[in-house]
């Protein structure tokens, strides 16, 4: 057994039960499309990235922090397919829309130096700029689990 598939039996065992299938699922389908995994135990949580290989950025994290599993997806590419955000659960447009403006789209100095700016897109006819590290970061849920996979699949299509 590698030290990486010790470190996801590890990640698995930390999460509900309930969870497992989800975060197999992302992770057998990331993996399936050659994406980089890095996981990574901390103190006070873990975290799973899948990078591209190609353009060496992270696509998607899941963590699970303080007993709550949470999924961010980068959305690199979501001008691409902005109106597939009104198919999403209520509960995550919501998170979406509460989010954080993004600083360095308002004062380009406002923001940490290597930050790489914001989102910009549509959703329910309004234009949003969103801060990229925190906009698209979903608790688990139920209710969202699937809205979340389908994130994902919108957002590797454009990776592809």
């Amino acid at each position: 057994m590698t030290k990486l598939e010790q470190n996801y039996g590890v990640f698995l065992g930390l999460i509900n039960n309930e969870d497992i299938e989800f975060v197999n699922k992302i992770n057998d389908t990331m993996l399936h499309d050659n994406y980089a995994s890095k996981i990574e135990h901390k103190k006070i949580l873990s975290i799973i990235s899948y990078r591209n290989r190609n353009t060496k950025k992270v696509v998607v994290n899941i963590t699970f922090k303080k007993g709550v599993l949470s999924v961010k997806i980068v959305g690199q590419h979501i001008s691409s397919y902005e109106g597939f955000l009104e198919e999403l659960p209520n509960t995550m447009i919501e998170n979406i829309e509460n989010s954080s403006d993004c600083k360095q789209l308002i004062d380009p100095s406002a923001c940490w130096q290597a930050c790489e700016m914001g989102s910009v897109f549509k959703l329910k006819g309004q234009k949003l700029a969103k801060c990229r590290y925190h906009c698209f970061s979903f608790d688990v849920e139920n209710e969202n689990k699937t809205g979340i996979n389908a994130f994902i699949d919108m957002e590797r299509k454009y990776q592809l």
